[in-house]
C-alpha cells in the first residue's frame, strides 16, 4: 500500500482511541553536557507524526527560526510531558533503544517517574540511520515501526 494509503488508513484507526490527537515530543539526549535536544524537525519522523494527527508540544514553537532542534536542561523536563515521546538512537555507537531511558536516568534521576510516555510505555525508540533521512524509504520504514507500536494501542477505550 502506499504512504498515503496507509496515512489515511491509521488517521482513521487513531480517530476512535485514546491516541486521536495525542502529543509528542522529539528528544535525543546530550551525555557528554547533561542537557537534551528538542527537535521540530527531525528526518521522516515529524513528518509522519504530524501526517497522522499526532501534535507537537508548545515547546517546539520556542526553536528559533531556520533551526530545527534547541538545547534544553533536565531541570525543563515538566514541559516536555508528552504523551509520545520519541528518540532515535545510532547502533554503530553502540546505542539501543533503551539508551535514551538510560540516559535520561543518568541526566535526570527520577524523572521517568513523572513523563507519562514512560508510565503508558509510548517512549519509542527509531534507529536514526534508518528514519532520519527524508526519503521515501525513510518514510515507508518509520510507518513500519509505527505500525508496529501503535497496532496494540490502537483499540478503542
Amino acid at each position: 500500500a502506499s504512504y498515503q494509503s496507509n496515512i489515511h488508513t491509521w488517521q482513521r484507526r487513531l480517530s476512535e482511541t485514546h491516541i486521536d490527537g495525542a502529543s509528542y515530543i522529539v528528544l535525543t539526549p546530550n551525555g557528554r553536557d547533561g542537557t537534551l535536544t528538542v527537535h521540530s524537525e527531525y528526518g521522516v519522523l515529524t513528518t509522519l507524526l504530524d501526517d497522522l494527527g499526532l501534535k507537537r508540544l508548545p515547546i517546539t514553537d520556542e526553536i528559533s527560526n531556520g533551526k530545527s532542534s534547541m538545547i534544553v536542561s533536565p531541570e525543563m523536563l515538566d514541559r516536555l510531558d508528552a504523551d509520545f515521546i520519541i528518540t532515535a538512537y545510532l547502533g554503530q555507537r553502540g546505542e539501543t533503544a533503551d539508551t535514551f531511558a538510560t540516559e535520561l536516568s543518568r541526566l535526570a534521576p527520577g524523572a521517568q517517574g513523572f513523563l507519562k510516555a514512560f508510565d503508558t510505555g509510548d517512549v519509542i525508540a527509531f534507529p536514526r540511520n534508518q528514519v532520519y533521512p527524508t526519503s521515501f524509504k525513510g518514510l515507508n520504514e518509520a510507518m513500519s515501526i509505527i505500525e508496529r507500536t501503535l497496532a496494540p494501542l490502537a483499540s478503542p477505550e
